[in-house]
């Protein structure tokens, strides 16, 4: 809420006489105003996505030691590459990015210029992660694969910017995608490449599934096997 005098104002380390502190939580690199409950150390409670997701996986890898691959890290690179989409969208105008290109995509739909840079963004993201065995996209007709020295133990197969043909009219569009782990062995390096039967699966195989909205704010909504969350 707004201030009211009588106190001190803490905002990101300086303090202003004569008001009081609002509860402002810092979360990534902006400010929102919360309800103020806190943790029993006095911390606010906050989850951020990235939080949620380590706090799954370290539970998961207490239960089975074994457990291959980093499904955080793999996160990390699908939100920050929802980002940098989300950024694109909203400067479409600016940055003439309205409009179709000549190509047909593999649904056979023509291809628009948002639609090439989404699917670029996300396919430089997911292959420099680290995390990706194989990604399948509309936009492309054949399988991605990363780097041979950055093979990973996770299957993405996405539409990168969902309901394209709505941009022109201002309308919301989107990113939807899938995740499985690999079903083929990943080898003693944990690098060997994967097949199309790792992206063939069956969807009760999912780990994870989710999209992100973007319009007037950027929505990413992610489900796992404990549940659905939007950030």
């Amino acid at each position: 809420g707004r201030p009211e005098a009588g106190g001190e104002d803490v905002r990101d380390g300086q303090t202003m006489q004569g008001q009081t502190a609002p509860t402002c939580i810092r979360q990534g690199s902006f400010y929102r105003d919360d309800g103020g409950t806190l943790s029993g150390d006095g911390r606010p409670n906050l989850s951020t996505l990235n939080s949620v997701v380590l706090e799954e996986e370290l539970a998961a890898k207490r239960k089975d030691a074994n457990r291959k691959g980093n499904f955080t890290l793999l996160i990390v690179a699908i939100s920050g590459a929802c980002k940098a989409i989300a950024h694109g969208v909203n400067r479409a105008y600016m940055d003439n990015l309205f409009g179709a290109t000549t190509n047909i995509n593999s649904s056979g739909e023509v291809v628009k210029k948002l639609d090439i840079l989404s699917n670029d963004t996300l396919v430089k993201f997911l292959c420099e992660s680290g995390e990706l065995c194989l990604a399948a996209s509309e936009e492309e007709e054949d399988l991605v694969a990363p780097a041979a020295y950055l093979t990973g133990e996770f299957v993405v197969t996405f539409d990168p910017l969902d309901g394209s043909s709505n941009i022109d009219a201002g309308v919301n569009v989107g990113t939807i995608f899938g995740i499985y782990r690999r079903i083929s062995d990943s080898g003693p390096s944990g690098r060997n490449p994967g097949n199309v039967k790792d992206v063939l699966q069956p969807s009760r195989n999912l780990v994870a599934a989710g999209y992100a909205l973007y319009g007037a704010s950027t929505i990413l909504v992610l489900g796992t096997q404990n549940g659905v969350n939007g950030y």
